[in-house]
């Protein structure tokens, strides 16, 4: 690959997209207070995500999905 890029997407509880962050070059993003207020109503202490490396050949590999519990860490 010529460059490393991610997406990263933010799941509810039943496992649907609720934000994603697309064109990242590391696996990691910022997910504010605000936005999840905006996204669930209020902040979380405990999110689902789902990462993947994104191929200019091939396309979204092969996502991980894991819970992220302490929101005071970075993503």
């Amino acid at each position: 690959e010529a460059a490393e890029l991610y997406r990263l997407d933010i799941l509810d509880r039943g496992g649907a997209t609720v934000r994603s962050f697309a064109g990242l070059t590391a696996p990691e993003a910022t997910y504010t207070a605000a936005q999840q207020a905006a996204d669930f109503g209020v902040a979380q202490t405990t999110l689902q995500v789902r990462v993947r490396q994104v191929s200019a050949l091939y396309g979204n590999g092969i996502a991980l999905t894991a819970a992220v519990h302490d929101m005071r860490r970075t993503l």
